[in-house]
């Protein structure tokens, strides 16, 4: 399920399905407790996404 609309297009006109599904909206950060106990999460950030058969 790849879109084959050109590029040009502003929305996918194709109806192709995704191969995957996004879990997290936005990326996750350290929480403030988490920061307190190790400095270098700062800059983690974790995004998920599910591959979908």
């Amino acid at each position: 399920g790849h879109c084959t609309c050109p590029p040009g297009l502003p929305v996918c006109a194709c109806e192709s399905k995704g191969d995957f599904r996004v879990l997290t909206r936005k990326a996750l950060t350290a929480s403030p407790q988490e920061l307190d106990a190790n400095p270098r999460a700062r800059s983690a950030k974790l995004r998920g996404i599910e591959r979908l058969p």
